[in-house]
C-alpha cells in the first residue's frame, strides 16, 4: 500500500516499501518490473539502497552470509512436493492441475504442461494489460486521476501476477489482494457492485475448505477483480477517485 500511495510524491519511499515487503515475502518484489518499465528510477534507487542497508545490517556488516546462502539453496531447490500441491486449499494452477488428475482423471503427464500453459497465459495477459495501459495513459487529461490510473493499475497487476503464477499459494497469501479489492471497489463499485462484492467474498470471506473445485474460488475472485479493473476501464476514475486538486 505504501508503494502504491507514495510513488507519485515520494518515489524513494515507494521503492523502499517494495524492498521491505519483498524481504518479508517475495511477492512484492514483482512490483520492481513495472517500476523499471515505467522508468521510475528514484523508486528503484530507493529499493536498492534500502535492500543494501538491510542486508548489510542483517549480515553483521557483511561478515556473515550463512542465512542468505541457506535461503538461496532452498530457493533454487524449492520443494513443490506432490502432497503439498495436491492440497485443494493450496490455491494455484499447479494444485488445480494435480487435482484435475485426481478427480477428473487428467493424465499425469499433462499436469506440468497445463500448469505452464496457465502461467504463460497469465504472464501474457498482464503484459498486454501493461502495454494497453501505457498507450492509454498519455491520452488522459494530465493530473491526479491519470497518475492513479497508471500507477495503481500497473503495480497491482504485477503484484497479483506473482500470486497467480506461483506453484504454492496458501489461503493467507491472498491477503496481498486487499489493495486490488479496494481498487476494484473504487472504480467499479458503483456500476458492478454484484461482481465486485462476489469476487471480494470469494477471496476474503470464504473459510478454508477442501471441496473440489469450489476451494479455487479464491483464485477465481482475483482473476475476476483483474477483469473488472481492465485497462480499458478508466472513465470511472473521474467520479470515483478524487485527488487534492479535485476535492479542494
Amino acid at each position: 500500500m505504501i508503494a502504491l500511495l507514495a510513488l507519485s510524491r515520494f518515489p524513494f519511499l515507494s521503492g523502499a516499501a517494495v524492498m521491505i515487503g519483498g524481504l518479508i515475502k517475495l511477492y512484492p518484489l514483482v512490483m520492481g518490473a513495472p517500476l523499471l518499465l515505467m522508468k521510475k528510477w528514484k523508486a528503484l534507487l530507493g529499493a536498492f539502497v534500502t535492500g543494501a542497508i538491510i542486508i548489510f545490517l542483517q549480515t553483521n556488516f557483511g561478515r556473515d552470509f550463512h542465512l542468505w546462502r541457506q535461503f538461496l539453496q532452498f530457493f533454487i531447490c524449492f520443494p513443490v512436493e506432490r502432497e503439498s500441491s495436491e492440497w485443494i486449499r493450496n490455491t494455484t494452477f499447479l494444485s488445480l492441475a494435480r487435482n484435475l488428475n485426481r478427480f477428473a482423471e487428467l493424465p499425469e503427464s499433462m499436469i506440468t504442461p497445463l500448469y505452464l500453459l496457465c502461467a504463460s497465459v497469465i504472464l501474457i495477459w498482464i503484459a498486454v494489460r501493461f502495454i494497453q495501459r501505457e498507450k492509454t495513459y498519455p491520452t488522459l487529461s494530465p493530473g491526479y486521476n491519470a497518475e492513479v490510473y497508471r500507477i495503481f493499475g500497473n503495480l497491482l497487476d504485477f503484484s497479483r501476477l506473482a500470486l497467480l503464477v506461483t506453484p504454492t499459494a496458501w489461503d493467507h497469501h491472498y491477503v496481498i489482494a486487499l489493495p486490488l479489492a479496494l481498487w476494484a471497489i473504487a472504480i467499479r463499485g458503483k456500476d458492478q457492485p454484484g461482481w465486485v462484492g462476489f469476487a471480494t467474498v470469494c477471496i476474503f470471506v470464504l473459510p478454508p475448505f477442501d471441496i473440489f473445485p469450489l476451494s479455487y474460488l479464491r483464485m477465481f475472485g482475483v482473476i475476476t477483480l483483474l477483469i473488472l479493473t481492465s485497462p480499458g476501464i478508466h472513465s470511472n476514475l473521474n467520479y470515483s477517485i478524487k485527488g487534492p486538486a479535485q476535492s479542494s
